[in-house]
């Protein structure tokens, strides 16, 4: 049994053994060399050329001759044209187009037109006008290049076309305005409209009026000032028509009117005749006057006539609370600590952050 295990070995022996000499005998062939895959570095991708602004680098083997070339990403190079075409979002009804493959999208490329450096002119006799006139006068388009130009022809023509007595240049005919005509003069047009004293002086609204887009029924005057055949219309900056101002009124009484008058607020009362007076309900007893957001006081109107009410809670109020948490009454303001005041019980309080 021991002598067939070590024939065995002697049989195998060899195919585990390489033959030095393989490498260092240059007739022995050992088979083509393998290299690996050049790779473009990481944010680079392979291209066949370097596409117009472009960076690239080209990036060689250390195994053998063989080299690749690397661009930064390709998809923010736009897909080029070929020489004598221009590039295109969409090909034109009858263009000669064709579609060039790209990295990550196609271009669309027109066949570009021969380059025209010609300008139009007129011919002597002839000058060039902005549209050609309908009064008769020769004029003629003349197109180069694409571009076209209008000539009239002048005949030596200087005169100039003015505006008859009582009419006036204008750029565009007034609607509802006075007359107004097309004149012409050696090619060239102008329109003349009849004055208009309402239109040549300032449209203004009488003292005591401000001008608006449009009367309002809120019981205000409006008055209409005509001018340039149309009117302008004018509102008094007073209160409604049976009213008179009253500072103290406020939107809430029945007989009072506040509104937006002439770019500021105006508080009015009705002007009535009649023998009542106005009294405070049960809980509230007149006082002089309302101190601006006290409210434990407002006003009552009747007849015209307008008083201040004080609630009767004011007696029976406890300590008086400043409105901000954190903050304290205090008589005046002492120091550098914000400071804010505010009305209740027809009394003005300061108060300040409590320290």
């Amino acid at each position: 049994m021991r002598s067939l295990t070590l024939f065995a070995v002697a049989l195998t022996l060899p195919a585990c053994i390489a033959d030095p000499s393989a490498e260092d005998d240059p007739d022995v062939d050992a088979g083509p060399r393998q290299c690996a895959l050049i790779a473009c570095p990481e944010g680079t991708a392979p291209v066949d050329s370097c596409p117009a602004g472009a960076t690239c680098q080209r990036i060689e083997s250390d195994c053998d001759d063989t080299a690749v070339l690397c661009t930064d990403d390709p998809c923010k190079v736009a897909t080029a044209c070929p020489p004598e075409r221009v590039r295109v979002d969409a090909c034109p009804p009858g263009g000669d187009c064709l579609t060039v493959e790209g990295v990550c999208e196609d271009a669309v490329c027109l066949s570009a037109p021969p380059t025209c450096e010609g300008a139009p002119t007129c011919e002597e006799g002839f000058d060039r006008v902005e549209d050609c006139p309908d009064n008769g006068t020769r004029c003629d388009a003349v197109t180069v290049c694409g571009f076209t130009i209008f000539c009239a022809e002048t005949d030596a023509c200087l005169e100039t076309p003015t505006c008859p007595p009582g009419f006036s240049e204008v750029e565009a005919c007034r609607d509802g305005g006075t007359e107004c005509d097309v004149f012409f003069a050696c090619g060239q047009r102008i329109l003349c409209q009849q004055d208009d004293p309402l239109c040549d002086a300032a449209a203004i609204c009488p003292d005591g009026y401000d001008p608006v887009p449009g009367c309002v029924d809120d019981g205000r005057a409006c008055v209409e000032v005509p001018v340039c055949g149309g009117t302008l219309e004018c509102v008094a900056c007073d209160c409604p028509v049976g009213f008179r101002p009253e500072p103290r009124c406020s939107e809430q009484e029945a007989e009072c009117w506040v509104g937006d008058v002439c770019g500021e607020s105006l508080a009015c009362i009705q002007d009535v005749d009649c023998d009542g007076l106005p009294t405070c309900d049960a809980g509230w007893e007149p006082v002089e006057r309302c101190l601006d957001g006290d409210d434990k006081c407002r006003y009552e109107a009747s007849c015209g006539t307008i008083i201040a009410c004080l609630s009767d809670d004011c007696a029976e109020d406890g300590p008086v609370l400043c409105p901000q948490e954190g903050w304290e009454v205090v008589p005046g303001c002492l120091d550098d600590r914000p400071c804010e005041s505010f009305a209740r019980c027809g009394h003005t309080y300061d108060c300040q952050p409590a320290r």
